[in-house]
This record gives structure tokens, sequence and C-alpha cells, in this order.
């Protein structure tokens, strides 16, 4: 069984997914090797919210959103190649 541990702000980022949202950074959910989960949340200063519920549908949603953007700077850039 998979128990949640309290939130914590890693102290260093390297290796987490982690993202800018505007002026909120995204930590998501983190797994360590026995299984224990660390709540993705949002911070923005002083402010911390956790994201049991949600932190994997907004993973997912980012990076839907950054594999559109993706692709789309392909397109022009593809274009602008074959134009030029």
């Amino acid at each position: 069984m998979n128990q949640t541990l309290p939130l914590k702000i890693p102290s260093h980022l390297d290796g987490y997914p982690v993202c800018r949202l505007g002026k909120w950074l995204f930590v998501p959910d983190r797994r360590n090797t026995l299984g224990h989960v660390r709540v993705g949340y949002l911070a923005h200063g002083s402010e911390l919210i956790a994201l049991p519920y949600s932190s994997g549908i907004l993973f997912d949603f980012v990076q839907a959103i950054r594999q559109i953007e993706a692709n789309f700077t392909e397109r022009c850039d593809g274009g602008r190649t074959h134009a030029g």
C-alpha cells in the first residue's frame, strides 16, 4: 500500500519535472524507491497548495500543452525554412 508523505519542498529540483505556470511553480507527485508518494503542489511565495487529487491530471495537461507548443513551433519553423 502506498503511503502519502507530507509536503516538502525539495532541496534541489534536479530530476523533477518541475515547471512554471505563470507566477506559480508546479511540482508534480514524486515517488521514492519504497513507493511512498510526496503529493504534488503549486507554490508561489509563501503560498503552498497541495494537489492530492489533481497533480497527475495537471501534469498530463502541462505535457499536452507543451507538445502542442512544440508541434506548432516545428510547423512555423519548417514553413520559414522552405519559404526562405
